[in-house]
């Protein structure tokens, strides 16, 4: 079976903000990310900074992209992708009436 669960990159935090494009090169343009319903505190994505492996990008307590120690305590939660043709079927996301999928072309195996 083929699992995938890892952290988000910062890339998925930034353009979840509406306010990053793959185009953004400065690292100043990463506060745009302030308002983003991917926000949940501070915690890791899985993106480290270049070639050094004890500082990587982390979401803070103001919502803000950031570059922490990796020695630092901060939260993580799992991520994954999903085939482009999954569709939301019902709920609305809440934890009473989480979302539900489907898929016509995915197979199970």
């Amino acid at each position: 079976e083929n699992t995938n669960i890892g952290l988000m990159y910062v890339s998925d935090y930034l353009y979840a903000s509406g306010n990053y494009s793959s185009s953004s090169t400065s690292y100043a343009e990463f506060s745009y990310a302030i308002q983003n319903w991917l926000y949940n505190g501070w915690e890791w994505t899985i993106t480290p900074r270049g070639s050094n492996a004890t500082v990587s990008f982390s979401v803070g307590y103001d919502g803000k992209v950031k570059l922490s120690n990796t020695n630092t305590g901060a939260g993580s939660r799992p991520s994954f992708y999903l085939k482009s043709s999954v569709y939301v079927t019902g709920g609305n996301g809440s934890y009473s009436n989480p979302y539900t999928i489907a898929c016509d072309d995915c197979n199970p195996s």
